[in-house]
């Protein structure tokens, strides 16, 4: 998944989270995403460097299941599902 894409879906579920004051499996596919089979709902971004002075993209997740949160590489996060045209 791309910066900006996830970026946009970091709004999408803060904007969801303002209505439903909390986070469950059942919020719209639209605005969660995927990361090791499970579903997590976009929280924050973070702009790390490797030892080699590369930039590494993280996501920051929040489980829909569970009180957590998990940090995983923006690259290995997929969207669930597209926007409606």
């Amino acid at each position: 998944m791309n910066r900006s894409e996830y970026l946009t879906l970091c709004r999408d579920a803060a904007i969801e989270a303002g209505k439903s004051k909390s986070i469950t499996p059942d919020w719209p596919e639209n605005v969660l995403v995927e990361y090791r089979g499970d579903r997590y709902a976009p929280k924050a971004y973070e702009l790390k460097f490797d030892a080699s002075g590369q930039a590494v993209h993280i996501a920051v997740l929040r489980d829909t299941k569970a009180n957590s949160v998990v940090t995983a590489r923006m690259d290995k996060v997929k969207r669930i599902k597209e926007d409606a045209e």
